[in-house]
């Protein structure tokens, strides 16, 4: 249209008196430009309704026409320069494209200077890290934090009671905390459609950020985290239960239990302790012989006599945490299992519970290959030192190939109670009483029966502030005792034997 616009304005001009000349006002435009472009526009000139017969006269004279096209080139640039539309848009165009560029250059820019001025580390809700940042933050830098979410926290005690306690973290989004004279920003992500297998919540992810090149910073943040957590789990054992293809905890730590509260026959707790220290002390022993570092152990005899109660007391005087493997647990197979052992916590003990009712046909999703490989195969070779407890009421119901020397190393007998653990027994619950009158008399009058540690526990539970009526009323035990044993049951009042779980 442009073209046309200015052909239109060359013919409008008058036409000088014939044999006179007139000289045009110079153009902005070479003469090159007019020569390549002025006659197109004529050409296009006659292309518009009721114009064609002044475009013939114009194209049938050569020196107008070539007048007529320079005119017409001065008269399209004329036109485009004085449009006010065409001056504004120009600019506008320009404008667009510097902040374009310019946006360019500072998205660049900030990238380049993230690169070399700024440090970062991301940590996943999945990692032990996260938890132990999450309590740091919360008790040392959770008064400088303004948006912060609640987390409340049970804690049982021995005596049943329940506190509860109230806690304060970050929130998502972004926080700024001071350590050791650095701003770092603290970036708390959730996501909404993915979730944390391991422990069914959303997918979260903390993000550090702070000026510098040296990542020692956040070296020592997380190691003074980490330490700070383990020193508030002195005195206690952490209890792991499998779930999800991976390691969870299991409630609270709890506080270790003497492993002298645990009664068993003379020697046999001394004997068990003795053997797992020298275990844990002779590491280079085993490499230097290739022999897997590893060691098993089976505790057998009937229910209520203490293997899973001692386990745990053990486990406290070891100071080593407990990981519970349930094998008829939904889910687990023989490649779960495999993947549980090879990740499992270090200085931690491996429990086996119920090891017989497990191994029972179609009780479980893993197979004898398949626990035999991993409690003996690559990852428990590489997998470092692994104290390995089985539990079983049943003995006789275990392949042979499982308790072979070399996958059980000590086998313990956990038997009924015994006249010297019945005193030991009445001794705990009343001191000073047991090698009195009345121990001598509870113990002679529970003579010929044999019952567990769990009934005996059970019954005096009953009468823990009264010796005398505990005595006077032991019949109720003997009648009970015979009663069970009949029907080879071996609880006492609703008492089962407790396990890790409970006993914790």
């Amino acid at each position: 249209m442009w073209k046309v616009t200015g052909a239109l304005k060359a013919l409008k001009r008058p036409t000088p008196p014939q044999g006179k000349s007139q000289t045009l006002p110079p153009t902005p435009a070479s003469s090159s430009w007019r020569n390549r472009y002025g006659s197109r526009l004529l050409m296009a000139a006659p292309l518009l309704p009721g114009m064609a017969g002044a475009a013939g006269a114009s194209a049938g004279a050569g020196s107008a026409g070539s007048m007529a096209g320079a005119a017409a080139s001065d008269g399209f640039l004329s036109g485009l320069l004085g449009n006010p539309l065409f001056s504004a848009g120009f600019g506008l165009l320009g404008v667009g494209t510097a902040l374009a560029v310019a946006r360019s250059g500072m998205r660049q820019l900030i990238m380049y200077a993230r690169k070399s001025i700024l440090i970062s580390v991301e940590i996943p809700s999945r990692d032990k890290s996260f938890g132990w940042f999450m309590e740091w933050a919360s008790m040392k830098e959770g008064k400088n934090v303004q948006h912060v979410s609640v987390e409340t926290n049970f804690t049982q005690f021995e005596n049943g009671e329940i506190k509860t306690r109230t806690q304060l973290i970050p929130s998502t989004g972004k926080h700024w905390i001071e350590y050791k004279g650095r701003y770092i920003q603290v970036e708390r992500t959730r996501e909404k459609n993915v979730v944390d297998m391991t422990s069914g919540s959303l997918w979260e992810t903390i993000t550090l950020t702070t000026v510098g090149r040296d990542r020692a910073i956040f070296e020592e943040l997380l190691e003074e985290s980490r330490v700070y957590c383990m020193r508030k789990e002195e005195g206690t054992t952490v209890i792991y239960t499998s779930g999800g293809g991976d390691w969870r905890r299991f409630g609270f730590p709890r506080k270790k239990r003497p492993i002298h509260s645990v009664i068993l026959t003379n020697g046999q707790s001394e004997r068990i302790q003795k053997d797992a220290v020298e275990f844990l002390q002779s590491a280079q022993w085993y490499i230097d012989r290739g022999i897997p570092y590893r060691r098993g152990y089976l505790l057998y005899g009937p229910p209520g006599t203490g293997k899973s109660s001692y386990i745990m007391a053990l486990a406290g005087s070891l100071n080593l945490n407990i990981c519970i493997i349930s094998l008829q647990s939904k889910g687990i197979n023989d490649d779960t299992l495999n993947h549980l052992l090879n990740i499992a916590p270090q200085r931690s003990i491996l429990l086996l519970e119920d090891i017989d009712v497990a191994m029972q046909r179609g009780m479980s999703g893993v197979t004898l290959s398949g626990l035999l490989n991993a409690l003996d195969g690559v990852a428990a070779t590489e997998g470092g030192g692994r104290l390995v407890f089985m539990t079983t009421n049943h003995i006789d119901k275990l392949p042979p190939v499982l308790i072979r020397p070399g996958r059980v190393d000590v086998r313990e007998c956990l038997d009924l109670a015994t006249p010297e653990m019945v005193r030991f027994m009445f001794e705990k619950f009343y001191p000073g009483e047991g090698k009195g009158p009345w121990g001598d008399k509870f113990v002679d009058s529970l003579e010929g029966t044999k019952p567990s540690m769990a009934q005996l526990q059970g019954y005096m539970m009953q009468y823990k502030e009264d010796p005398k009526l505990a005595v006077e009323s032991v019949e109720i035990l003997r009648q009970t005792i015979r009663g069970q044993t009949s029907t080879g049951q071996g609880t006492v009042a609703g008492v089962h034997e407790a396990s890790v779980l409970r006993d914790a």
